[in-house]
């Protein structure tokens, strides 16, 4: 028993020695994991920047506006849709000229 109770305090040192070990090993894992995204980060940005930059936008009132009109309601599809359905209507009373002098229509 009185030999448990001397070497308690030396397994003690030695347990908090291996706790204090283990943490710095973390900590290094943890540290080196932080320079790895940290150099990633450093290059993804050092490849960004030799993209040109970006013309300006529009800076007119109406470009606010439009935009959440756009949003809501795609003004470009709607003209394409309607210089399609124009198209195919003129193309349409083209054909039934000659048609009708045909008298088949």
């Amino acid at each position: 028993m009185m030999l448990a109770g001397l070497f308690s305090p030396i397994i003690d040192t030695l347990a908090n020695m291996a706790k204090f070990i283990g943490h710095w090993v973390l900590w290094a894992l943890i540290s080196m994991i932080n320079l790895l995204v940290a150099a990633i980060g450093g290059f993804i940005s050092a490849v960004l920047s030799l993209l040109p930059t970006m013309p300006a936008g529009n800076s007119s009132v109406a470009g606010s506006w439009l935009g959440w009109l756009n949003y809501y309601m795609p003004i470009a599809e709607l003209v394409t849709g309607l210089l399609v359905w124009i198209g195919i209507w003129s193309l349409f009373l083209l054909i039934r000229i000659p048609l009708r002098w045909a008298k088949a229509v």
